[in-house]
C-alpha cells in the first residue's frame, strides 16, 4: 500500500486560509479517521491474522463551510460524525458520546470504511466527481498499517490531498517544537495529552473509542492550526489575521452534540 503524503501545519494553515501563498488547494473536505481493534494493530505484519476492526469513526469537515464562516455561524453544525461497531463486539463497547453508533457485521467493515472516504460531489453535467480528501488522525501510521492489511490502498479509493498526523504536527507547534526533543515529565503527545495542553482535559476513557477519537482529533487539528498561526501572528496578512481571529472564535464556543468539548 502506498501511504499518502505526509503534510504538517502549514499545509493546514493553507487549507483553514491562515496561509495565503497559493502552494496548496484549499478545496478539500478533512476526514477525520479512527480505528479499533481486537487485535494487535500494532504489528500487523506479524500476525498471521488480519487485525480485527471493532469500530470506525469519522468526523468530517469541508473547507467550503470553513470560508463561509461568519461571526453568527456555528462550526458545530458543520460537522458530519459517524461511528459504526461491528455486532461481534457489541458487549461491553466504551460508551460513543457525540452520535449513536450503527451496528454493521464484521465483513461490512472495510466496505464502510471505503464508502465513507468516497465523497461525492454531482457535477452540472449530471456525472459524478470524487472531492479531494484531506485525511486527519492521531498517530495515523498503525491505522494505515491495519488498513493495508486488509489490503485497502486509500490512495485508489479516494483522492487524497495529503494526510494530517496531528501527532506529528503537534510536535512541532508545542514545545520543545520538534519529535526528536526530549519532553519533560509531565508532557504528553497523546490525543487526550495533547488536548489537555490546549483546551480542556477529558475523560480519558472517551478516547478508547473511535468516534470519540474521530471527532477529538478533528478539533485538535483545528486548535493546532490556531495555535500555529497565533505563533507567527506577526507574520499574518490583514486577510490570514481575520481568518485566524473568525476560526478561533468560532473553536472556542463549539458545543458538540451536547457535549462541550
Amino acid at each position: 500500500m502506498k501511504e499518502p503524503k505526509m503534510g504538517g501545519s502549514k499545509h493546514l494553515e493553507r487549507l483553514l486560509g491562515l496561509r495565503e501563498d497559493g502552494v496548496l488547494s484549499t478545496d478539500a473536505v478533512f476526514v477525520s479517521l479512527d480505528l479499533e481493534c481486537d487485535t494487535d494493530r500494532h504489528r500487523p505484519s506479524l500476525s498471521t491474522q488480519k487485525p480485527i476492526i471493532s469500530q470506525f469513526g469519522i468526523a468530517i469537515l469541508d473547507t467550503r463551510d470553513i470560508c463561509s464562516l461568519s461571526k453568527s455561524s456555528g462550526l458545530a453544525s458543520l460537522v458530519t460524525v459517524r461511528m459504526f461497531q461491528s455486532k461481534e463486539s457489541m458487549k461491553g463497547a466504551r460508551e460513543y458520546v457525540f452520535a449513536q453508533t450503527t451496528a454493521i457485521t464484521q465483513h461490512r467493515i472495510v466496505d464502510t470504511i471505503i464508502k465513507s472516504l468516497r465523497i461525492i460531489e454531482k457535477s452540472s453535467t449530471g456525472t459524478n466527481a470524487l472531492r479531494n480528501i484531506v485525511l486527519v488522525g492521531h498517530s495515523f501510521k498503525s491505522d494505515l498499517d491495519v488498513l493495508g492489511a486488509h489490503g485497502l490502498d486509500i490512495a485508489s479509493i479516494a483522492p487524497v490531498l495529503t494526510t494530517v498526523d496531528t501527532h506529528v504536527a503537534s510536535r512541532f507547534v508545542l514545545p520543545p517544537f520538534h519529535p526528536n526533543l526530549p519532553l519533560n515529565s509531565r508532557q504528553s503527545f497523546k490525543l487526550s495529552g495533547v488536548l489537555a495542553q490546549l483546551d480542556r482535559l477529558q475523560d480519558r476513557s472517551e478516547f478508547h473509542n473511535a468516534g470519540n477519537a474521530a471527532l477529538y482529533t478533528l478539533r485538535l487539528m483545528l486548535l493546532l492550526a490556531i495555535k500555529s498561526g497565533e505563533n507567527r501572528q506577526a507574520e499574518l496578512s490583514e486577510t490570514e489575521s481575520k481568518n485566524l481571529a473568525m476560526l478561533s472564535d468560532a473553536v472556542s464556543k463549539i458545543l458538540w452534540f451536547g457535549h462541550l468539548l
